[in-house]
């Protein structure tokens, strides 16, 4: 066992391939709907066979109108802080937290600060006073980044109540969490996690809605060189990505992945 890579086994990744390896998009009658550019969000199919496997493993409640297409959650994140942050904004990360993500923040000009933590839980008496020495520096505090489930690298699963904490916390600081659920999935046999996921923990359609995104993907229950995840988000923040100018020029992400994706469910 190699604990150093977050990573699929070799004996999974063969039970991909071989579930994977039927299903050629490519035997469809109309090649527009895989090889035309793509609805901006993931098409409609993909969408709807996502939920129907997300909700029925992770016992959420998500619709087909929160989804996005992404190419993975590191894909989800630098889409969502080009498109919701700006240029010096902060972004608060739990400790320990995923070793790279300071380096996708970076990469869209954002700033990683590490939370302030006791006993494995973020202490929101001294972040609260650092989000408001930040503000009165001039500075945004946009994000708060946390991996909620099978923690990397601590393995630690947040408790309901320490969720509804963390949403109370970002929506009184005008704070967007960003859930990096890509463990969401990933148990030993049926769903072991207590604590609902995130979006399930809100009000849709509120002010809630658009402060709370969850990011997942396909790179630990199925194989990274798939490049392919999901976005779960409200309308309004749906609406701001939609507009982003990598999916605005280029459509949808990943369709060919998505379709083959797509026809691995219906396989069953």
């Amino acid at each position: 066992f190699n604990f150093g890579v977050g990573q699929p086994g070799p004996d999974l990744l063969e039970k991909a391939f071989s579930a994977l390896s039927g299903c050629n998009v490519f035997e469809e009658g109309d090649p527009s709907w895989i090889l035309q550019y793509g609805t901006v969000r993931g098409s409609e199919t993909f969408r709807r066979e996502l939920v129907k496997f997300y909700n029925k493993h992770a016992g959420s409640t998500a619709s087909e109108s929160e989804v996005i297409c992404s190419t993975g959650v590191s894909g989800g994140l630098q889409l969502l802080g080009s498109t919701l942050g700006r240029h010096g904004d902060v972004v608060f990360v739990e400790q320990p937290t995923y070793f790279l993500v300071k380096d996708i923040f970076d990469s869209i000009g954002l700033v990683t600060e590490k939370a302030p933590m006791q006993d494995g839980a973020i202490d929101f008496d001294l972040l609260t006073k650092r989000t408001e020495e930040l503000e009165s520096g001039g500075r945004k505090v946009a994000f708060l980044y946390c991996v909620p489930v099978h923690s990397n690298p601590t393995a630690k699963c947040y408790s309901k109540a320490y969720k509804e904490k963390l949403i109370e916390f970002c929506l009184e600081k005008d704070i967007t969490l960003l859930a990096d659920e890509v463990y969401e999935l990933l148990n030993f046999g049926p769903r072991s996690v207590k604590s609902p996921p995130f979006r399930d923990l809100i009000e849709k359609g509120g002010k809630q809605d658009s402060k709370i995104i969850s990011v997942s993907s396909f790179s630990k229950i199925c194989g990274p060189g798939l490049r392919l995840g999901w976005i779960l988000a409200g309308e309004e923040v749906v609406s701001k990505v939609k507009a982003n100018g990598l999916l605005k020029s280029g459509g949808g992400l990943n369709p060919i992945v998505a379709g083959i994706m797509t026809k691995a469910w219906r396989k069953g």
